[in-house]
């Protein structure tokens, strides 16, 4: 009996033992959870700031790019329309009005 009763001491402090040791490494693992947590809302964080960073810069790229393309178009219309201007003086098929005014004053 006495050989069991050392058994029986000997196994529970081998589990008291393990218990202790388990509840540390839980303990540990806890705290490293804790740690990955904080860790994962900073990361968090940082992804939502530089998520509208990026539609911030988006957003002006376009009206840059809107921007230039009117005034390429306002440019190549008033181009357009000055060539046209031109062409017409030389061919003689436009008077200006100083060409006009000079025909009344000579028939008058």
């Amino acid at each position: 009996k006495k050989d069991i009763e050392q058994q029986k001491r000997a196994l529970e402090e081998s589990c008291e033992h393990e218990k202790a040791a388990l509840n540390q490494s839980l303990a540990s693992a806890q705290e490293q959870k804790k740690k990955f947590e904080v860790e994962i809302s900073e990361l968090q964080a940082e992804r939502s700031k530089m998520a509208t960073k990026m539609g911030h810069e988006t957003n002006t790229l376009v009206l840059v790019s809107f921007g230039l393309m009117i005034v390429g178009l306002v440019l190549g219309l008033g181009t357009m329309w000055w060539m046209k201007g031109r062409q017409k003086n030389k061919t003689g098929d436009d008077e200006s009005n100083d060409d006009i005014d000079k025909k009344e004053e000579a028939s008058v």
